[in-house]
C-alpha cells in the first residue's frame, strides 16, 4: 500500500467527481444495507449502473481510485489495500458482507453495452484471502477515464 495516499469509498469518489451529493450517497448506502439484509449484496458501482449511470462514468470512478492507497467499503468503511483485487471487479467485504468495487487502472473488464447486463462490469473477483487495513483520513483524487482495448479513450 502506498504510504500517505488517500483512502476513499466509491461513494466518496462519486461525490468528489460531482456525480452524487452527500444526501444522494447516503440514500444509496441505505439501499445497499437494505439489500444486504435481504441477502442480495451489491456494490455501489452496480447500484449506480442499475440507476442509469453510464458504465464509462462508473469505470472512471474506479480508475480514479488508483490515486488512493486503499479503498473503503461503502457500507461499513472497512479499508482494503489498493491492488489486492482486480480493478473494476467486486469482492465481498470481510466485515459486513457487502460487495465492494475494486479501484485501479489496468485490466479492462467485460463492459456492459446497450442491451447487455449492466452488471457485467462488476463480475466477482476470484475468492482469495482479503486483507483489511485500518481506514485513514483521505485527500482528493483526479478523475481518469480508462481507455478501450484499442487504446482510445471512452
Amino acid at each position: 500500500m502506498a504510504a500517505g495516499g488517500p483512502v476513499a469509498s466509491l461513494g466518496e469518489l462519486a461525490q468528489r467527481a460531482g456525480l452524487l451529493d452527500a444526501a444522494g450517497t447516503e440514500r444509496l448506502v441505505l439501499e445497499l444495507r437494505e439489500r444486504l439484509r435481504a441477502g442480495r449484496p451489491m456494490s455501489l458501482g452496480a447500484l449506480l449502473l442499475e440507476r442509469g449511470i453510464p458504465t464509462d462514468r462508473v469505470l472512471a470512478l474506479a480508475a480514479a481510485g488508483a490515486a488512493c492507497s486503499a479503498m473503503r467499503c461503502d457500507v461499513c468503511a472497512t479499508a482494503y489495500p489498493l491492488g489486492a483485487f482486480p480493478p473494476a471487479r467486486e469482492f465481498p467485504c470481510t466485515r459486513c458482507g457487502a460487495k465492494v468495487l475494486a479501484f485501479g487502472q489496468g485490466s479492462r473488464p467485460g463492459i456492459a453495452r446497450s442491451g447487455e447486463d449492466a452488471r457485467a462490469i462488476v463480475a466477482p473477483a476470484s475468492p482469495a484471502s482479503i486483507p483489511a487495513v485500518h481506514s485513514m483520513p483521505g485527500g482528493g483524487v483526479a478523475l481518469a477515464i480508462p481507455a478501450t482495448p484499442d487504446g482510445a479513450a471512452n
